[in-house]
């Protein structure tokens, strides 16, 4: 699963991230990548751990099909 969010604002060492149904995250800006900056679109790739794999060849085109809207 892909989820879409907006970097909102900062508040201290914190991430405010909004998705498209206005739901928040709080997230720590020192998991974020450096130079992010308010307005910023972020994607996150959540998945169960028994999904994780070793190879990210498969794990990278499953996130750019889930981006594209290809099957």
């Amino acid at each position: 699963m892909i989820a879409k969010f907006i970097l909102e604002a900062w508040e201290n060492d914190q991430a405010i991230l909004k998705d498209d149904q206005g739901e928040v995250v709080v997230w720590l800006k020192n998991k974020l990548p450096a130079g992010v900056s308010v307005g910023a679109t972020l994607y996150f790739n959540i998945l169960p751990q028994k999904d994780l794999i070793a190879d990210s060849k498969p794990v990278a085109e499953g996130i750019l099909n889930e981006i594209l809207k290809i099957d």
